[in-house]
């Protein structure tokens, strides 16, 4: 079941080559990062490998997006914040878990500068500082990797939910994404463990990513739709444990962000 990432992203996903938007300033695009996903997962010994592997590769397509519209002190910070996601990935003393969870909180840094980048006249300051005092808070008292990577993820969750309702339009998507808020909400509250905390975190992390990026970009908005029902026939499909279907929501977020830019499309 280890190689179930990279067999099936090479079975649902077709080079586009072509981004929509401006070119980044980063020397990487989407397409780099997909390959390196790939790559990274073949090389992995287990599940927790390939969860850190799906981790870091989503700070690089994060920074990627982010990368877009920064200006030049946002991009001193992305370059710093990737200089450190090559650092943890090439760390030897830390374990795969610890270093899932440290990508996972530079991915909650990455959204807070694309959360800044959006809202340029601080619409949403006060609330988006809010949710990094809460984080830095709960962080201070937490003692172990799984942990930390439940409140980054949670986190994160609250930050792009963020980016999205900036993009709404109307009062019905508002309260469409208030409704998804509150069932992500009771789904943490039933679930048992961190492992399965971990899992929702992941899946509503992606659910807002591709709202993001259907909100911003209609022209993938089917194809968004399309990789996320795939990701769950495979995981329904094969009994995927938690760690499993952790990394595979992961991967997902990082093919919604390669959609979402033009580089990769749905076969």
């Amino acid at each position: 079941m280890k190689k179930i990432i990279s067999l099936v992203l090479a079975a649902i996903m077709l080079i586009c080559c072509t981004s929509v938007f401006a070119e980044s300033p980063l020397s990487f695009t989407p397409a780099d990062v997909l390959e390196w996903l790939a790559a990274g997962d073949q090389n992995a010994a287990d599940v927790d490998e390939q969860a850190a592997n799906a981790s870091y590769n989503l700070g690089l397509a994060l920074a990627y997006v982010t990368s877009l519209n920064a200006n030049e002190d946002q991009l001193a910070s992305l370059q710093d914040i990737l200089n450190a996601l090559v650092e943890v990935r090439d760390n030897e003393e830390l374990s795969a878990s610890q270093k899932q969870g440290v990508n996972c909180a530079y991915i909650v840094r990455l959204l807070t500068l694309l959360c800044k980048e959006s809202d340029v006249e601080g619409v949403h300051a006060e609330r988006l500082q809010g949710y990094i005092d809460s984080y830095n808070e709960a962080d201070e008292s937490i003692d172990s990797s799984e942990g930390q990577t439940v409140n980054a993820l949670f986190t994160s969750v609250k930050l792009a939910t963020l980016l999205v309702e900036e993009c709404c339009t109307s009062q019905e998507l508002i309260d469409q994404l208030q409704s998804g808020v509150s069932e992500m909400s009771a789904e943490n509250e039933a679930a048992e463990n961190a492992s399965e905390q971990m899992v929702i975190g992941a899946k509503w992390l992606r659910k807002m990513l591709g709202a993001f990026a259907k909100l911003n970009n209609s022209n993938c908005i089917s194809m968004i739709e399309q990789e996320w029902n795939l990701r769950e026939s495979l995981i329904v499909e094969n009994e995927l444990n938690a760690n499993q279907t952790l990394v595979q929501y992961l991967a997902s977020s990082v093919y919604a962000m390669a959609i979402f830019t033009g580089f990769y499309t749905v076969e």
